[in-house]
């Protein structure tokens, strides 16, 4: 049996900022609004600096009101969250302390995050034109904003699969260099049976999902 590093990823943030669709979007999926709420789950082949790591991406899918009734089993070995936030809704930027508080309360080990302004495409020019079609500038008040709570920042579209890549390959990254700094000895995260991978066939993409 081959195995490999396995890191389980969770997103995190207010109602309609965008998570589920992100969810779908960096997995394959075309994203269909749900009139029930559950927990939705995808299992990603990622590639890092020539790494193959297995990640666990999981979206609350509409359950944000009762978030607190799941948190327990949610959190549970969460090695990643992503924090989302709609770039057109600030509401939803200030709601963001609180998910970082909920982190806080229900997490069961370290847990690395970083922070997704989603919906760039429905930025208006006149908005922010400065920051409406770029990423990472020093002078933008958001990565302002991550800097000062320790943690990296992106901006992502649900229709720019690249964006949401970049911003998981990073959090995973992060994970991954900080499993291998604390136990240089050990084998990352947990380790997972390779073989039902065997029917993917050789594929160059950095990112390999099931579902």
């Amino acid at each position: 049996m081959v195995s490999k590093s396995s890191y389980k990823i969770i997103f995190l943030g207010d109602s309609d900022v965008g998570k589920s669709a992100l969810h779908s979007g960096f997995a394959g999926r075309r994203y269909t609004p749900q009139a029930t709420v559950r927990l939705e789950f995808a299992f990603c082949n990622v590639k890092i600096d020539g790494k193959s790591i297995f990640v666990e991406l999981w979206d609350t899918a509409g359950m944000e009101r009762i978030h607190d009734a799941i948190a327990k089993s949610y959190y549970r070995k969460a090695h990643g969250a992503l924090l989302v936030f709609d770039l057109t809704n600030p509401v939803s930027l200030l709601n963001i302390e609180t998910w970082l508080d909920k982190c806080e309360m229900n997490a069961t080990g370290p847990l690395w995050k970083v922070l997704v302004g989603n919906k760039t495409d429905s930025l208006s020019r006149a908005v922010r034109p400065e920051t409406a079609n770029r990423r990472g500038y020093a002078d933008d008040p958001m990565q302002e904003y991550a800097v000062a709570r320790g943690i990296k920042y992106f901006e992502t579209s649900a229709n720019d699969v690249e964006s949401i890549q970049k911003a998981i390959h990073c959090l995973v990254k992060l994970i991954d260099d900080a499993e291998t700094e604390s136990n240089p000895e050990v084998p990352r995260g947990e380790t997972v049976d390779l073989s039902a991978e065997a029917t993917a066939g050789n594929n160059s993409s950095s990112c390999i999902c099931y579902y």
